[in-house]
């Protein structure tokens, strides 16, 4: 998926993408191609900068983490994975204008019961006769209801699900800066290798060429677990 910088062509003839509609495939020709209907969105979604965002975030198209296909913990997180992984899918070097000027927000995904399904459904499944559950008074329903709705409160999985109402805002500066800062790192990394003599693990990027120690080691108690010296 392509997103843009630059405004978009005043031309009736052309996408919200920049593409004639000729271009586009006849199946979504008379609705929006998604880039299109990306960019509507954000033109309607809540634009918040990113050092006011602590939450999650979303984008399709650009991997997965452990919180799932699309989904970082952090802006920070998101950007560190572009970053990291741009010379697999793309050739030549970073430009920080090609990549995503924002991210999708995230808001807690609720867990939720519906007492009249559950019973419905377990008397279902248990085979009683039909019209059984009319037998079951109101009030026995809803005191089931207020119990699952304090239940699920109290025992929903911490969870995000992604929305088009809020834009996360990443500044073209801002790529640029995790650009710079990896490329330091990888110079640095170049220009002072080393590994443990004990267990072979290399040196860290955030170790200073005085550092000798094992990263291992120099992790702090209980996970220091060598004692060798990096050459």
């Amino acid at each position: 998926m392509t997103y843009y910088h630059m405004p978009v062509a005043p031309r009736l003839d052309l996408g919200r993408c920049g593409q004639p509609y000729v271009a586009h495939p006849v199946e979504v020709r008379a609705q929006k191609c998604p880039t299109c209907q990306d960019l509507l969105w954000f033109d309607a979604a809540e634009k918040i900068a990113i050092e006011n965002w602590n939450e999650p975030v979303y984008l399709d198209g650009f991997g997965s983490s452990s919180c799932g296909d699309g989904y970082w913990d952090t802006v920070e997180a998101f950007i560190e994975h572009v970053i990291d992984t741009w010379e697999d899918f793309h050739d030549g070097d970073f430009r920080a204008e090609d990549a995503p000027p924002w991210v999708w927000g995230t808001v807690p995904q609720k867990l939720s019961f519906d007492a009249s399904a559950v019973i419905s459904n377990e008397l279902e499944s248990q085979e009683f006769y039909e019209g059984a559950y009319d037998q079951i008074p109101d009030a026995a329903i809803k005191e089931m209801q207020a119990y699952l709705d304090k239940w699920a409160e109290t025992n929903c999985p911490n969870c995000f699900v992604h929305t088009v109402e809020k834009a996360v805002l990443i500044p073209v500066e801002e790529w640029q800066k995790a650009w710079n800062e990896y490329k330091d790192c990888r110079i640095r990394d170049s220009i002072f290798p080393g590994e443990c003599d004990q267990c072979g693990t290399k040196r860290q990027a955030w170790q200073s060429a005085e550092d000798t120690r094992c990263p291992n080691h120099a992790m702090p108690e209980p996970y220091s677990s060598c004692d060798g010296v990096l050459k």
